[in-house]
């Protein structure tokens, strides 16, 4: 399993993971935005520590051609179908 859906899966059965959604922008094809929803930073934190989001990371690491960036929302409003 590659590790980006070893990642996906394993986050899947964290607690407090709701979903994830991986973002391409039209006009840089070759960068991706992961924005990932967790009922609360505390749960997102709990899932960073544990060994297999570690070792996924670090495995991912030699792919990535920048520096990581990272922003917090709050969510005001999330309608689905």
């Amino acid at each position: 399993m590659k590790p980006s859906a070893s990642r996906r899966a394993d986050a899947g059965q964290q607690p407090g993971w709701i979903g994830v959604q991986v973002c391409i922008p039209a006009d840089a094809l070759n960068r991706r935005v992961i924005i990932g929803t967790w009922e609360t930073r505390a749960a997102w934190e709990a899932w960073h520590a544990r060994h297999t989001f570690q070792d996924t990371r670090a495995r991912m690491a030699p792919t990535e051609s920048g520096p990581r960036q990272e922003k917090w929302y709050e969510v005001i409003l999330a309608k689905h179908r």
